[in-house]
């Protein structure tokens, strides 16, 4: 499982750090143990500007009714300690993932992890097709970019 040593985050586009830092931030918000990719689906979500988002916004998706999805599965708690929440195996591994997405680029972006938290399924998906996203539709999209623009 990758950490977060210098040469990832060297890797990750500031968009895509800046999704790891609000999953980490909304699982200590939530009073939850690990940052789990449901976490960093919020994350992509509450991002301003990013490739993932702007898919999932135009799926329908608002970051306020996927929050609520996790609060209805896992509770709301109190604040933790959002800097230091650690990222959960599942999340290393769609970081994992991505990184092994694009072995010869040096830009690994927010279309990559949407994609690999697809592949992964889980929690973070269940939650999507709840809320009536097509994420065959939206994986198949984004790997059409991301592969055409390896050519």
């Amino acid at each position: 499982m990758p950490k977060l040593t210098d040469e990832v985050l060297r890797r990750l586009t500031d968009p895509a750090l800046d999704v790891i830092r609000q999953a980490r931030q909304v699982a200590g918000d939530l009073n939850h143990p690990y940052a789990r990719p449901e976490h960093l689906m919020l994350g992509l979500l509450l991002q301003p500007t990013s490739v993932a988002a702007e898919v999932l916004r135009a799926s329908g998706v608002t970051p306020e009714a996927y929050r609520t999805q996790i609060i209805e599965r896992t509770g709301d708690g109190h604040a933790g300690e959002a800097d230091n929440t650690p990222l959960s195996p599942r999340t290393q591994r769609v970081l994992e993932m991505a990184l092994g997405m694009e072995p010869s680029i040096q830009a690994v972006g927010t279309e990559h992890l949407l994609v690999c938290m697809i592949r992964q399924g889980g929690e973070a998906i269940a939650i999507l097709q709840e809320l009536g996203v097509d994420v065959r539709q939206i994986r198949h999209g984004l790997e059409s970019m991301i592969y055409a623009t390896r050519r």
